[in-house]
């Protein structure tokens, strides 16, 4: 069994973690310290977030949410030490080469419904 579900485990057993807030949950953990001292994995890490904001494996509108780090999906081995094989994570997806930045761009000038609104 993983630390994560051992940690969930023994949080669950306490009547003082199940009124927990999320964000008391994650600072009572020490999650962010293990993920940092590379005692979890990334994985492990990335559920942990995303089991403390709700997410659930049993319902699609909150499957757990993972980021999209890697950019290179051809090559048969990959270097994790090239730059060049990773996403520029100071952009959204949306703008990750000048073609798709410029169609939602365009995509958002358009957008025009009542119902929703504008975001600005």
């Amino acid at each position: 069994m993983c630390e994560t579900t051992v940690l969930f485990f023994l949080f669950s057993q306490t009547r003082r973690a199940s009124l927990m807030s999320a964000r008391q949950l994650y600072r009572a953990s020490n999650m962010t310290q293990k993920w940092q001292r590379r005692e979890i994995s990334n994985f492990e890490y990335l559920m942990f977030l995303n089991t403390i904001a709700g997410r659930t494996y049993n319902d699609l509108n909150q499957y757990p949410v993972f980021p999209w780090v890697i950019t290179n999906y051809t090559d048969a081995e990959i270097d994790l030490t090239s730059p060049n094989n990773y996403r520029d994570l100071s952009k959204p997806v949306g703008a990750l080469n000048p073609s798709r930045r410029e169609y939602f761009e365009e995509r958002y000038a358009a957008w025009d419904n009542e119902q929703v609104g504008t975001l600005f």
